[in-house]
């Protein structure tokens, strides 16, 4: 589907000068649908100027990003990018899903101001309320099953990238898909309640036994918000985590899209490998005891990092064991 709101900006940034005739021409539409477009991006901070019988010109684009700018935005960056914006839903995962179901394509994304049945992994309930930034993105390179569950990581690393960088706040990884914060006031945060979790990823995929189809990549981050009272890991916030200023959730999820766009590429080229050492550098398990729940059962051992294929390397007694998945907890010093 064309979005032509986004066609004419690109045009009127990468050429200049056109006029509106050449625009209509240029994209198979009426001179009455380009002025409405031109209105659009007007109200949306463009600044177009326009010269009887000359054309439209670009002068400036805006100067603060909005969820209803940040797809021209990034249009150079992503040029299919497809923002839905909505001020409630059950769940945007399950929107995006159903929308990969009916033929969606690739870089959809659902983001909602509410989520009222927002879910993690395991289906664990996602408390989701206004304040912070909730969305799903679809993706549809062609995969080998086996190499979709290592995106997770690969994705969380996107977020803790981006997120840092517009936050100022210094930001960890927790395999197999969390982000987290040092709380503030503890001066080692390796101890009881020291690092606090303000992220978190969900990835589910379509596929056989061939290729993946699609996966939808499902991302919770705690801006602003309410936080819930009781969670199975500790919970902080980019306001309580002491963010350098009053941060803005469309400038986040703009870094983070950007960040995961090259996360991207470079994954569907390469695989996980090329992610492993840097994941590892602020991977928090790593050089810890803990214990891993997954579908084999409970282990436990010293974490030693995550290995080419994004599975957590775990020394225990009766060897080395390769987690592909789980629930960790850290044995913490007191």
């Amino acid at each position: 589907m064309k979005n032509l709101r986004k066609e004419i900006f690109l045009k009127l940034k990468n050429v200049g000068l056109v006029s509106g005739e050449a625009l209509a021409s240029s994209l198979g539409v009426s001179r009455a649908d380009v002025n409405k477009h031109i209105k659009k991006l007007r109200e949306m901070g463009c600044v177009i100027s326009a010269a009887r019988k000359s054309g439209y010109i670009l002068e400036s684009v805006p100067q603060s990003l909005t969820f209803g700018n940040l797809e021209i935005a990034l249009a150079d960056k992503i040029p299919n990018l497809r923002l839905v914006n909505l001020a409630k839903t059950d769940s945007t995962q399950l929107r995006i899903k159903a929308l990969a179901e009916k033929g969606a394509a690739e870089w959809l994304v659902v983001r909602a101001d509410k989520q009222t049945a927002g879910y993690g992994r395991l289906r664990r309930a996602w408390t989701s309320p206004e304040g912070g930034l909730w969305f799903s993105v679809l993706l549809t390179a062609s995969l080998e099953p086996a190499a979709a569950p290592a995106f997770s990581p690969a994705f969380s690393l996107a977020v803790r990238s981006a997120v840092e960088a517009v936050s100022g706040v210094k930001c960890f990884l927790k395999w197999p898909n969390d982000v987290l914060v040092a709380a503030p006031s503890v001066k080692n945060p390796l101890i009881a309640g020291g690092f606090k979790k303000i992220a978190g990823i969900i990835t589910e995929i379509s596929a056989d036994t061939q290729r993946v189809h699609w996966l939808a990549v499902g991302c919770g981050i705690n801006v602003s918000n309410r936080l819930p009272s009781a969670t199975p890991f500790p919970a902080s916030s980019l306001k309580k985590a002491g963010a350098r200023r009053r941060t803005n959730p469309a400038e986040i999820l703009a870094a983070v899209l950007s960040s995961v766009k090259d996360v991207y590429d470079a994954y569907v080229m390469r695989g996980f490998k090329q992610f492993a050492r840097e994941y590892d550098s602020y991977n928090i398990l790593t050089g810890r005891e803990v214990s891993v729940e997954s579908f084999d059962g409970i282990a436990h051992g010293a974490a030693q990092g995550v290995d080419e294929h994004g599975r957590l390397v775990l020394r225990t007694a009766e060897g080395i064991r390769n987690v592909i998945a789980g629930d960790v907890t850290i044995k913490q010093i007191r």
